[in-house]
């Protein structure tokens, strides 16, 4: 049997409201902050905004954009738990209705449910809506940028126009999150295999010109942030343990792969 349209709206609408009242609890539940909350915390106490360009210590790691925003919000209201988590509430909240517009274009109503609700009430993600790390930002300017790419069509757009925006909000985003990279990346491949099957490839210099720039945002924030980081021997060995061995050569290493799979 096939339930009515109105339904379905209703049912998305709830899905919706039942995702933020969860945040909003969660967020109003006001927990101490864990460990790594705390150590953000003294970051943005200890240092000015031009030092937070810089790697962050108590082995910690944040986007300049992000840790800018926290310090914002935490001169404005205190450096207490619902002050810094307030950002990450926000733009938990705002990613359930950009993934809702994206599943509108990708998806028919009746499919698109499912998705919306694994994010609204997904614990995961409503955990992450109410703490002090980059992670809800990160979602919400990775289903911007696909939202993005969804809405601006290449052929529509004024060429200028397209390659301004494009430029501008992926530079922002390589600073805002760590992960947009790889969404940016998605973005250039999607215009770029639009051009390449129209056959329009004199027009590529559209997509090319914005992929550099992100190219040349993101090799000054790995000069300047990521590469002094990277050979941390905490971070390098924090997820250890989860690795497998490639060729157990004992029973101890093999046990520790069937635990890991398991």
């Amino acid at each position: 049997m096939r339930l009515p349209d109105k339904f379905i709206k209703y049912f998305i609408f709830l899905i919706l409201l039942m995702g933020i009242v969860l945040r909003l609890t969660y967020f109003f539940q006001d927990y101490d902050l864990i460990i790594d909350e705390a150590n953000i915390a003294r970051n943005l106490a200890e240092r000015n905004f031009a030092e937070l360009c810089l790697p962050l210590k108590y082995e910690q790691y944040a986007p300049p954009v992000f840790l800018w925003i926290e310090k914002v919000f935490a001169l404005t209201f205190g450096f207490g738990e619902k002050a810094l988590r307030v950002y990450p509430l926000l733009c938990g909240i705002a990613a359930l209705f950009v993934f809702y517009k994206i599943l509108i274009r990708t998806l028919s109503r009746r499919a698109f449910w499912y998705p919306l609700a694994l994010l609204a009430l997904g614990v995961i993600y409503v955990k992450y809506s109410a703490q002090v790390k980059q992670y809800m930002p990160d979602l919400l300017i990775g289903l911007l940028l696909v939202w993005a790419a969804l809405t601006i069509d290449i052929w529509k757009v004024k060429k200028s126009r397209f390659l301004l925006f494009w430029a501008i909000a992926g530079s922002i985003a390589v600073w805002s999150s760590m992960s947009s990279v790889f969404i940016l990346a998605g973005v250039g491949t999607y215009y770029g295999w639009q051009l390449w099957s129209m056959k329009k490839w004199k027009a590529g210099w559209i997509i090319l010109i914005p992929a550099l720039i992100w190219i040349g945002q993101f090799l000054l924030y790995y000069f300047l942030i990521l590469k002094p980081q990277i050979f941390s021997d905490y971070l390098q060995r924090y997820h250890e343990d989860f690795f497998l061995f490639l060729f157990p050569d004992n029973m101890e290493q093999w046990m520790h792969n069937g635990n890991r799979l398991l």
